[in-house]
């Protein structure tokens, strides 16, 4: 694209030289150092250099999003975990609930069988 943008490869018009053999010499120079094949390998080197970086680019955001994943993953089953804990807990206290009720309400009818309570 730069080498497009500062018309580097395009010749001149004749009416931009002075002397129209300057344009015979511009073509043999340009045929001498080889100035298309030269420009066209390095325009396919830096094509080349372009894609690998975009390669190189694509690589490490997919790193990156693969570890967000795993990160999200994680803090899923860390909340799935707390769920299940607070389920068994809640389960826990309300068997110790019920089995509070059932010794008071047993005392309740030892006490009444014994005479100590009237009824």
């Amino acid at each position: 694209d730069s080498i497009t943008k500062i018309k580097l490869l395009e010749k001149p018009s004749e009416a931009a030289w002075k002397y129209a053999h300057y344009g015979a010499i511009w073509d043999q120079l340009r045929s001498e150092f080889e100035l298309e094949e030269r420009f066209q390998r390095l325009s396919l080197k830096l094509e080349l250099m372009q894609n690998n970086v975009k390669y190189f680019l694509e690589i490490l955001q997919n790193r990156k999003s693969d570890t967000l994943e795993w990160i999200i993953i994680i803090l899923i089953a860390g909340e799935i975990i707390l769920c299940l804990y607070d389920i068994y807990d809640r389960a826990q206290e309300k068997k110790r609930a019920e089995e509070e009720k059932r010794r008071a309400r047993l005392e309740h009818q030892e006490a009444r069988q014994l005479g100590l309570e009237q009824p």
